[in-house]
């Protein structure tokens, strides 16, 4: 059986850590990010669009609007 001391196995470990945290860095490097629109003045169906053209599945659900809703009773 071979014996491994424990400064080798860190050595190991560590150029392995190193060397995945370059390689993830290197390209994240490269490709450029995706700009992120404004969505400042967008209404809800075109911000539901945009999710749903990046891949995300969004459904709309019919709600109220605070001037309809009638005053809660008081308890």
């Amino acid at each position: 059986m071979i014996t491994v001391s424990r400064p080798i196995v860190l050595a190991g470990s560590l150029a392995g850590l190193s060397l995945m945290a370059a390689w993830s860095r290197r390209h994240t490097d490269d490709e450029p990010g995706a700009a992120t629109p404004d969505v400042a003045g967008w209404d809800v169906p075109r911000m539901a669009e945009h999710l749903r053209s990046l891949g995300l599945t969004v459904r709309l659900v019919p709600g109220t609007s605070p001037e309809s809703t009638p005053p809660a009773a008081p308890t």
